[in-house]
């Protein structure tokens, strides 16, 4: 088996029809893995997908056509981005993303429309759906995109461990930060909307040097294909 490349991975939950694998992300270093995170084993009767890493920013749930109970939470969307259901009543329901981001709020039913009356109903009988589908949401359906963010020059001295803050009208929105070796880190944004990216260096002997800030921010408009934003190094960091 070859190494695996610095970075983070996630491994696939689903084990079979009825059961899934809950687990975290797991961090490579040098083709080291990092600490064992913990592992619970699911059942389930009606799953899906979200493009992988925008969990974060979404709430996944079933709404009862008949409004005859509350909402239906799923369980937590793993990092592969499938999400389960472990028990649904029968009945007739809507499939629907609550998605909760700086410059997006709203609600996406399946299979990917904002208006609800477009939305595909999916109906549970015996505990188990009646027809067969893929509830999957396509990255175009959905306003968060991926920011792919990677160090200028990208050798890295080993003198700072790094952090990449996403800003957007001055708010704090999300940061990533590099895995030993790692080429770029992904953190995600609402499609369109602008951003600054601020670069934070943690010094690995404070007695001997200070943390590095970069003065400068790099702005950005989030979009489908953006490509990989480079953020410089501060001179003396380097």
């Amino acid at each position: 088996m070859q190494p695996l490349p610095p970075g983070t991975y996630i491994t696939d939950s689903r084990l079979g029809p009825e059961q899934y694998v809950a687990s975290g992300e797991i961090p490579v270093t040098e083709g080291v893995c990092g600490p064992e995170s913990s592992v619970v084993l699911g059942d389930y009767v009606l799953s899906g997908r979200v493009p992988a890493g925008i969990n974060r920013y979404l709430t996944v749930t079933l709404i009862d056509q008949n409004e005859r109970m509350d909402e239906i939470r799923s369980d937590y969307i793993q990092p592969d981005g499938i999400f389960y259901f472990s028990s649904v009543p029968d009945g007739e329901y809507l499939l629907a993303l609550r998605i909760e981001a700086h410059g997006a709020n709203q609600q996406v039913y399946f299979p990917g429309t904002t208006d609800r009356k477009k939305a595909k109903p999916i109906r549970i009988q015996g505990h188990q759906p009646v027809e067969s589908l893929d509830l999957s949401f396509s990255p175009e359906s959905l306003p968060i995109v991926p920011i792919a963010v990677a160090l200028d020059p990208p050798i890295d001295s080993g003198r700072f461990s790094w952090r990449v803050d996403l800003l957007s009208s001055n708010n704090f929105d999300t940061e990533g930060y590099w895995t030993p070796g790692q080429k770029f880190v992904v953190l995600y944004g609402v499609r369109g909307w602008p951003y600054d990216v601020r670069l934070y260096g943690y010094s690995k002997n404070p007695t001997t040097y200070e943390d590095c800030i970069a003065q400068n921010a790099t702005r950005i408009v989030a979009s489908d294909g953006l490509g990989i934003t480079r953020v410089a190094v501060p001179i003396a960091c380097r």
